[in-house]
Formats: structure tokens, C-alpha cells, sequence
């Protein structure tokens, strides 16, 4: 389906300083941005600009029967041509909304990193984007510097936290006024419970809401045998069973304190399964990460003001 937008920003390029790309009128111009992973940011002039960066994380590794395999496969079947044809013919938006869920430390940052992995090596973009209008007002410089219909994948981590201060923004971007298509939302939390029904059980705005689960035994068996070598003499299938029931996050610290820190394997699980965070505890964290995450809001996008008045949707 497309969307047209009689109203355009006035951008033709894109101008890029240093790693940066901006929208402005520059020396040298580039007609295209590189597939890659993005921060939507403000500077102090309030010019906006994407900042590329890189996935943050170990060396992925791409673990059977997790939950980032059946998400890439959503993905892909979703971007294929015979999909988007099916859109187009049924006049409908062209675009999908995934939720994320679990408890801290299951590979929710993992499987997020490898989904944007896929997307990128698709020749994707990927945009992290702390506000909804900024969000919708640099897509709408893609697509008149491009004139193409670019596939664009949104991660929204502590989804949560984000809404707390935008929701109405989010509505409208999901499925109001600034709707966007050719593009797949993902979203994260720790809480699903926070996240108001009005998110989460509407299809238009999220069609899939998939729990990150604890890691099964063939999960943590290829993920073992990634960070163990045969010169460490430890028998893999001792340490699956040892495993059993602990996180990722668990696993990653085991193979430290035990092959990086010489503490006996036992000790070092014992350790691991007596850590118990309260609820009490886990709201003082993410009361302390909201604070957090209001702050840096704010001094991005408290003088600056991209929302576009007048339009219906977004092309």
C-alpha cells in the first residue's frame, strides 16, 4: 500500500561528517545511506543526524531452537515480495510490530543483536529512535532523498520506560496519523505487565508478542561449545546439566569465573543460583533507569521540536 504525503521536509541529500550523516546541504552529497545500525540524534544547534554504531555485544553466536531464529524467520517471511504484494493488493499498511519479553538476563539484548545482524546483512537499516516524531520526521527524509521504499527495522528497548513519557506519540505512529510503512517495530521489556493493553492487545500496533525463555539444553549446549575449547579437558554435556535453568547472562558469567577466574565449576554455580533480585529490587533499577532516561530526553529534544503538523501518513 502507499501512502502519499503531499507535504515534503525539502530534502534531496544526505551530508556526512566524519561517520555522521545529516540532512542539510553539504559539499559532498550521498543519495543513498548504507545499510547499517543508526541513532536517531540532535546536536546542540538542533540539526538532526544518524550516528552509525555497532552492535554493543560478544561475538554473536547463532544458537538453535532461541528465540532470534524464529524471529528472523517472521522477519524475512514478512519482507519477501510475495508478502509485500499481498499487502499492496489488500490495500493495507506495510508493516509489523514485535514484542520482546522475559526476565533480565535470558538474551533479550542477544536476540535483539542478531535480528538487527540479519537485517543489516539484507542491506536493512536499523534505527534506534528515543522519540516518535523525531523518528517519523527522519523517515520522511529518506524517502525523498531516496525515492525508494527502503526496509527499516525500529528497536525499542525497555519499551516500558519509553511510553511512560510518549504514548500518545507511539499511538499515533503505530497506527494514527504518522503511520509508516516498509517497516518492522521491535520492541523490548523486562515487564510486560507495564505495557498498557491498548499496546499490546492490538494487532495494528503489535501483531506478535513472543517470550524470551530460559535457554533449553541444545540452546545451551551450542552456546558452550562456542566458548569452550578442547585444550580447557571439560566434558560440555557435565556443564549442560549444571546449566539447567540458569540464563544466558548465568552461563556467560560461569564460563568466566570458571575458565577466566580458576574457580571450581560448583562453587561458581552455587554462587549463581543463590543471586536473587526482589521485585523490589528490579522496580528500584528501573525506577533509577527511567530517571536516567528521562534526563538524556530531555536535553535532547526539550528546545527542539520535529513533529510535522498538516499531514495524514507518511509515503
Amino acid at each position: 500500500m502507499n501512502i502519499i504525503n503531499k507535504q515534503k521536509v525539502g530534502v534531496d541529500h544526505y551530508e556526512k561528517v566524519g561517520t555522521k550523516y545529516f540532512f542539510g546541504n553539504p559539499s559532498v552529497s550521498f543519495s543513498k545511506l548504507e545499510a547499517g545500525i543508526y541513532i536517531i540524534s540532535v546536536d546542540k544547534s538542533g540539526a538532526v543526524f544518524l550516528d552509525p554504531m555497532s552492535a554493543m555485544t560478544d561475538t554473536l553466536i547463532r544458537l538453535p531452537e532461541f528465540t532470534s531464529e524464529k524471529i528472523i524467520k517472521e522477519v524475512e517471511k514478512f519482507w519477501s515480495p510475495k508478502t509485500k504484494a499481498k499487502f499492496n493488493k489488500r490495500k493495507l499498511v506495510y508493516k509489523r510490530g514485535i514484542i520482546l519479553h522475559g526476565k533480565p538476563g535470558v538474551g533479550k539484548s542477544a536476540c535483539v543483536a542478531q535480528i538487527m545482524e540479519a537485517e543489516v546483512n539484507s542491506g536493512g537499516v536499523v534505527f534506534f529512535a528515543p522519540s516518535p516524531n523525531l523518528l517519523y520526521y527522519v523517515m520522511k527524509c529518506i524517502r525523498e532523498i531516496e525515492n525508494v521504499d527502503r526496509r527499516c527495522l525500529v528497536v525499542w528497548e525497555e519499551f516500558d520506560s519509553m511510553i511512560d513519557r510518549n504514548e500518545s506519540e507511539f499511538l499515533s505512529l503505530l497506527d494514527g496519523e504518522m503511520q509508516i510503512d516498509n517497516v518492522v517495530y521491535l520492541a523490548t521489556t523486562n515487564y510486560l505487565d507495564r505495557i498498557p493493553n491498548r499496546f499490546k492487545n492490538r494487532p495494528s500496533r503489535f501483531a506478535s508478542i513472543v517470550e524470551v525463555g530460559l535457554p533449553n539444553d541444545a540452546t545451551r549446549r551450542a552456546y558452550l561449545e562456542n566458548k569452550i575449547y578442547p585444550e580447557d579437558k571439560i566434558n560440555i554435556e557435565d556443564w549442560v546439566k549444571a546449566t539447567d535453568g540458569l540464563t544466558i547472562d548465568h552461563i556467560k558469567d560461569l564460563i568466566i569465573s570458571v575458565l577466566c577466574l580458576d574457580i571450581p565449576l560448583q562453587e561458581a554455580v552455587d554462587r549463581l543460583t543463590k543471586i536473587d533480585y526482589t521485585k523490589e529490587d528490579e522496580q528500584d533499577i528501573a525506577k533509577k533507569r527511567d530517571q536516567h532516561r528521562r534526563q538524556l530526553m530531555e536535553n535532547l529534544f526539550l528546545n527542539h521540536n520535529y513533529s510535522i503538523e498538516g499531514e495524514d501518513e507518511l509515503s
